[in-house]
C-alpha cells in the first residue's frame, strides 16, 4: 500500500497501472499517458480507466522487450509454448490470458525480443546509462496547485550515482529510431509531456531536477540504438499540456462530467489531399 509521496521499488506492474495501491488519502492517481488522453478526449480517458486498454501485439512485444533490456521482470507476462499464433490452441491461450490480464507472448516473440535486449545493453552510450540504477522505479507525488496524486513509473533511475537521470526505453520499427524520425513519433505521441512528468514528479518527491533521456532500440536487424533527450522548448510544451491536463482532471473529478459537448467535428486531411502532381 502507497501511503505517502516517495519512490517505490517493488511494486508489481499490473498493481502499478491498475492504481490499486494507493491509500484512500492519495487515490485515485493521474499518470502520464492519463493525462495525454484526457487531453484529447476526457470520455476516453473515463473508460479507460475503468475498463483498461485494449491489448495491441506491438505494445506486448515492447513490455516484453523492456523486461528483458532492462531485467526489471513484469508479471504481466505469460510465455504461450509455441513460436506463432496460428493453431487454434495457441490462440485460445492468447485470449485466455489477455482475459486473465496478462500479456501473452510465444516464445518465437521471446527469440527476438531477447535479440532487441542484447543490442540495448551492448550499446556504448545506453550501456553506460544502465550499468547504474534500478529499474521499474515507480514514483508518487501530489501536485501543490491541485492537489492531484501523480504516479510515474521510470523504466530506468539513476539516483545518487553522480550522474543521475531520469530514462525511458522506446522501441521502433526498422529505421524509425534515428532522431529526425523519432523525433516525428514523439510529436505525435506526445512524449515530452512524459518526460517533462517523469521530471516533475521526481521534483516534487526530491527537490531536484534531473536529465530525461530516451533510449530507442530498432526491433529488426542489426536493432539500432539511440540515445536522445527533448530540448528546452519541447519539455517546455510537454510542460504547458501536462499541466494543463492535471488541471483539467482537478475539475473534471470535481464536476465528474467527463464528456465534451456535442459537436459536429472537422477530420484533419493530410496536406498532400487535393495536391496534383
Amino acid at each position: 500500500m502507497i501511503t505517502a509521496p516517495g519512490l517505490y521499488f517493488d511494486v508489481e506492474e499490473s498493481t502499478y497501472h491498475g492504481d490499486s495501491d494507493l491509500a484512500p488519502q492519495l487515490g485515485p492517481s493521474l499518470s502520464q499517458s492519463g493525462a495525454k488522453t484526457l487531453l484529447t478526449n476526457p470520455a476516453r480517458f473515463a473508460w479507460e480507466r475503468e475498463h483498461g486498454r485494449p491489448a495491441k501485439d506491438a505494445f506486448d512485444i515492447g513490455s516484453l522487450i523492456h523486461a528483458l533490456a532492462l531485467r526489471g521482470g513484469d508479471n504481466r507476462l505469460r510465455v504461450v509454448d509455441a513460436y506463432d499464433w496460428r493453431a487454434k490452441v495457441t490462440q485460445q491461450a492468447k485470449a485466455d490470458a489477455y482475459s486473465a490480464g496478462l500479456i501473452p507472448v510465444h516464445r518465437g516473440d521471446l527469440r527476438e525480443a531477447s535479440k532487441v535486449a542484447q543490442a540495448v545493453r551492448r550499446d556504448e552510450m545506453a550501456g553506460a546509462i544502465l550499468s547504474a540504477g534500478r529499474p521499474e522505479v515507480s514514483a508518487y507525488a501530489v501536485d501543490p496547485e491541485t492537489g492531484v496524486t501523480l504516479r510515474a513509473r521510470f523504466d530506468w533511475l539513476r539516483d545518487g550515482t553522480g550522474v543521475d537521470c531520469i530514462c525511458d526505453l522506446k522501441t521502433a520499427a526498422y529505421g524509425r529510431g534515428t532522431p529526425d524520425a523519432f523525433g516525428k513519433s514523439a510529436a505525435a505521441y506526445d512524449y515530452p509531456v512524459q518526460a517533462w512528468w517523469y521530471r516533475y514528479v521526481f521534483f516534487l518527491i526530491t527537490g531536484r531536477w534531473v536529465p530525461f533521456y530516451t533510449i530507442t532500440v530498432e526491433t529488426q536487424a542489426p536493432y539500432f540504438v539511440t540515445v536522445g533527450q527533448y530540448s528546452d522548448f519541447d519539455l517546455a510544451t510537454g510542460e504547458e499540456r501536462g499541466r494543463t491536463a492535471i488541471r483539467e482532471y482537478a475539475e473534471r473529478r470535481s464536476t465528474g462530467l467527463w464528456t465534451l459537448n456535442p459537436v459536429i467535428h472537422t477530420f484533419d486531411l493530410p496536406g498532400w489531399y487535393g495536391r496534383t502532381a
